[in-house]
């Protein structure tokens, strides 16, 4: 991607998430968009602590990225796999002294299809208390552990993941903290990742953003928010553990696609990222550490994490060798929807190119009363979309330039249809407000 088109993705993405997170009450948001070379875009919005009111850097500023760690726990295992230490469908017991879910399968366990619960017998997601390795061995030897067969349903399992965590003890002598610095962070020079907050040095700590709850509201609409404390999750580590920044983890990311093999080898990556159907599962399907799914026409793999306080989300589209990570630091639902906005975006601009300069002068985001837009140009064209969209690439409508204006041939709903856009600049050259048919638009511009 050229230089003038990422200038342009980089306004347009940050314009749009800076609007999502006022809007939905986000305290800090951290991204990046890459392709299968470099990171193309990364920015940090908003506070990782609102009373310290430090600032989110993507490069340092490290989040809880609770199930994302599913996806770095497969690549460690599928890592073991390719140096012929393991084999997918070499049973647990194998290599843990576990009882009767011994006979359950790596590859089982991995795709989600192993039947065994959720989160063991432990409200540990309520108390905060997760449990060590001992704990964690008592509960799997609990009967109830199984709820389906093995093979038969697709059902999530952090379960599943704490003891892939174990097998990767047993397989590599090394600790699983030992074993991801060794054979993923050091190797891909990180500088922000960690599987766990224990034994975080005072200075590291400094870099955790803090979580926080969802807004709650009284009668009378006063809003209160909680922050989380940190917490260990020991052995469930593996499977919603880790924290990173949003530029190291675009890093790993960068990893799925085939042609990057720092880690693993196209072959190896050609199996873990290939969904395993058990039953019809009609929105998104699992592959081996790895969410599949359909967003428009492109197929995006990647994956989400909920954590106290936390949402994030990743993605690649091996289509077009793009990417995005959004990383939160609020209860809010709108990472995933940010990640597929982000890559739609990186997809329109390569696909059209960047805007000619003499509508430069036109750009912006302007507002009224009514709404919020932005204008902005791609190829030989002039665009708007409203930012409150979830799907902004989907959503741009092409204005058709008409002397000195514009006219909204394309109005959404037919609103201003057919009317025209006059631009009244002041003397100094910049635009002083729009008139949109017979509304007045005035230049936003964040406080």
């Amino acid at each position: 991607m050229k230089q003038a088109q990422i200038d342009i993705l980089a306004n347009w993405a940050s314009s749009w998430l800076e609007w999502q997170r006022r809007n939905y009450q986000i305290p800090g948001i951290a991204y990046v968009i890459f392709d299968n070379n470099e990171l193309l875009v990364k920015g940090g919005l908003g506070y990782a602590d609102l009373d310290e009111k430090s600032k989110v850097d993507p490069t340092t500023t490290m989040f809880r990225v609770a199930s994302i760690s599913k996806s770095i726990t497969a690549m460690a295992i599928a890592r073991l796999w390719q140096q012929g230490r393991l084999e997918l469908d070499d049973q647990l017991d194998k290599y843990l002294n576990i009882g009767k879910i011994g006979v359950l399968k790596l590859r089982s366990l991995f795709s989600h299809t192993s039947g065994l619960r959720r989160d063991g017998l432990l409200p540990f997601w309520d108390n905060d208390e997760f449990p060590d390795s001992d704990g964690l061995f008592e509960e799997a030897r609990v009967k109830g552990a199984e709820v389906f067969a093995e093979d038969r349903k697709y059902k999530y399992s952090n379960f599943a993941y704490a003891l892939l965590g174990q097998v990767v003890e047993k397989v590599s002598g090394m600790s699983y903290e030992e074993f991801i610095k060794s054979h993923i962070t050091d190797p891909l020079n990180l500088k922000n990742h960690y599987c766990d907050i224990k034994g975080l040095k005072a200075n590291e700590r400094k870099k955790l953003a803090k979580g926080y709850s969802r807004f709650e509201y009284d009668s009378l609409l006063n809003s209160s928010r909680e922050t989380f404390k940190e917490i260990q999750t020991k052995s469930y580590a593996p499977a919603v553990g880790h924290t990173i920044s949003a530029v190291d983890l675009s890093r790993i990311a960068q990893q799925l696609f085939l042609k990057n093999e720092d880690i693993l080898g196209a072959k190896i990556k050609q199996t873990i990222l290939k969904p395993r159907k058990v039953e019809k599962h009609p929105d998104d399907t699992y592959a081996l550490g790895f969410k599949v799914w359909k967003n428009g026409n492109n197929q995006l793999i990647g994956h989400g994490g909920s954590f106290a306080g936390f949402r994030s989300y990743y993605a690649i589209c091996p289509k077009y060798s793009l990417g995005a990570v959004v990383l939160t630091n609020s209860m809010n639902d709108r990472a995933k929807s940010m990640v597929e906005a982000l890559i739609d975006m990186a997809i329109k601009i390569k696909i059209k190119g960047a805007g000619v300069k003499k509508y430069q002068i036109f750009e912006g985001m302007f507002s009224n009363r009514w709404s919020d837009i932005q204008i902005l140009g791609m190829g030989e064209d002039i665009y708007y979309y409203d930012l409150s969209s979830n799907s902004p690439s989907n959503e741009l409508i092409k204005l058709e330039k008409r002397g000195k204006g514009f006219i909204d041939e394309n109005a959404s709903g037919g609103d201003y249809k057919g009317e025209g856009v006059e631009y009244i600049f002041n003397s100094r050259g910049t635009i002083r407000y729009l008139k949109w048919g017979s509304s007045i638009l005035y230049p936003k511009y964040w406080k």
